[in-house]
């Protein structure tokens, strides 16, 4: 088992913290809420030290009893011990996590929002007047650093990127399982149209054909674990990749494809990447992007470019990530967003360039991808993270 630098813990006289968040669910901002759980606790914060409490009330176990924390509790109740605040951002949470700003110091711990920080006013004015109230706001990306800061944001901003969770460092480093001469491609992510899986369907069916040894699998996250939420979004799921399939001139032809439209366990997901060679997306945005990131953890390629986010991981792990040409579009992709970010643009894949990408998704042998890969189990550790963390919470309370 590899190891990385550990910082020391924080003293025991050091602030209690209460962290806000919701770690229920699988989507990208509940992972991000586990991921700073196991940086906190390499800083020596347990049960009796941080109380993780939901924004919309008492969080336990979830439905697959896969994430518990004993440590959970009222949100509302008042704990003089608790001296620092970090609220983890997430759109359902946003009068509770602005309630919490008071005498305490409060960190903002945010995920993307990028799309309504200045348009879109709550009963407290704007995101960005919020935020502003905090003293610190930690983002993933240096993207999403620039938007908050020309969105208005004056609080201090700190680019903390999200760490992966252990889970993904115990599966076995091992090359991907593809055989020579096939490749098998995958991504995580709601069936939406910011994800944009149907434009990622059609680039790959008219890239191959049946006689290609090569498949994708669609692993299609819902929203929230409401039982008709999670019905409505399978089933429309299903019916749209029937529509493409019908659409198609000779669907006999078509290359294998397998679709997953149910919530999963995290053990799950991350033993599904790990079984697969490339991860891609066509997504019109994303200000972090952790199935990249545990990706990369795992060795495997990443392929994509519809935002910025991915040039950070770039960066980290560059022989693992292929960005492909993109271009900019004035007019969100979500129509419900319509008019609420005047400063921030989205982006579209060019599908000629993911085509061209899918047909040669490696571009490196296993020996320089491996390179790339422990750099990003170095960068992408908690134990790697808990530095910067430490440095902050230091820094919050005047030290």
């Amino acid at each position: 088992m590899e190891s990385f630098n550990v910082p020391p813990p924080l003293p025991k006289s050091f602030p209690h913290i209460r962290l806000v968040c919701d770690v229920n669910y699988g989507t990208g901002y509940n992972n991000a809420a586990r991921g700073l759980i196991q940086v906190l606790e390499v800083l020596g914060y347990n049960s009796k030290r941080l109380r993780v409490v939901g924004g919309t009330g008492v969080l336990g176990f979830d439905e697959d009893n896969d994430w518990f924390y004993p440590y959970i509790s009222d949100f509302w109740a008042d704990n003089k011990e608790d001296q620092i605040n970090i609220v983890c951002l997430n759109p359902g949470m946003v009068n509770s996590w602005h309630t919490t700003v008071g005498d305490r110091r409060n960190i903002a711990y945010c995920a993307w929002e990028t799309d309504r920080l200045t348009t879109k006013p709550y009963d407290f004015g704007t995101l960005a007047q919020a935020l502003s109230r905090y003293d610190q706001v930690w983002v993933p990306t240096n993207h999403v650093a620039n938007v908050f800061r020309t969105s208005g944001v004056t609080a201090p901003i700190h680019v903390v990127p999200h760490a992966v969770q252990r889970e993904v460092y115990a599966l076995p480093v091992e090359p991907p399982k593809g055989s020579a001469g096939s490749t098998m491609f995958y991504t995580l992510g709601a069936w939406n149209v910011l994800k944009d899986p149907r434009a990622l369907l059609m680039a790959y069916l008219r890239t191959f054909t049946s006689n290609h040894r090569v498949k994708l699998h669609l692993h299609c996250v819902p929203p929230t674990r409401e039982a008709q939420v999670v019905e409505l979004h399978g089933l429309m799921a299903e019916q749209e990749v029937k529509d493409i399939y019908a659409s198609l001139p000779e669907p006999d032809l078509a290359p294998s494809f397998g679709l997953f439209v149910r919530p999963r366990p995290f053990s799950w997901v991350i033993d599904f990447a790990a079984q697969r060679d490339v991860f891609v997306t066509a997504s019109h945005g994303e200000g972090f992007c952790l199935p990249a990131a545990e990706a990369a953890v795992l060795g495997r390629t990443v392929i994509g470019g519809g935002g910025p986010a991915l040039e950070d991981l770039k960066a980290v792990a560059p022989a693992l990530v292929h960005l492909v040409e993109r271009r900019e579009v004035s007019i969100t992709p979500i129509p419900e967003r319509a008019g609420y970010e005047l400063s921030h643009k989205w982006w579209t894949v060019d599908e000629g360039a993911l085509q061209r990408r899918l047909l040669n998704p490696l571009g490196h042998d296993w020996e320089t991808r491996r390179e790339a890969q422990l750099a990003a189990r170095a960068f992408y550790h908690p134990d790697t993270r808990a530095f910067q963390v430490r440095e902050l919470l230091e820094e919050v309370m005047g030290g």
